[in-house]
């Protein structure tokens, strides 16, 4: 039985067998899969809503709420004045389209993707 070429990509065990211990791995191809797969796009689309949803009209504050859903701590002041900027780009800044981005960027961090 072969893995979604999704679940190749970061290394999926064996669904058959026992796995004991995963080995960690990072690749370019898992950076490709979660900016381009249409599952993280959908994702990221749903968790743009949710972040829009709690807090409309407020960038701060979605960037915050953003990093408690996902990396579940505050971002320090230079994650803010980035995704600040990020955020901006978009029209309206705290219109879906930009939490959208937001959420993107979000699950693309290794810090969303590697747990310790």
């Amino acid at each position: 039985m072969l893995p979604l070429p999704m679940l190749q990509a970061f290394d999926v065990a064996d669904p058959t067998g026992t796995c004991a211990r995963r080995d960690r791995s990072i690749n370019p191809l898992q950076a490709l899969t979660m900016l381009n797969d249409p599952v993280f796009h959908e994702a990221a689309g749903a968790l743009g809503q949710r972040i829009h949803a709690a807090c409309s009209n407020d960038v701060g504050r979605q960037i915050r709420h953003a990093f408690q859903i996902c990396l579940s701590r505050p971002p320090d002041s230079r994650e803010l004045a980035v995704l600040g900027d990020l955020m901006a780009a978009h029209s309206p800044p705290t219109g879906p389209e930009a939490c959208t981005a937001l959420a993107r960027v979000m699950i693309n961090l290794e810090e969303f993707i590697t747990r310790d």
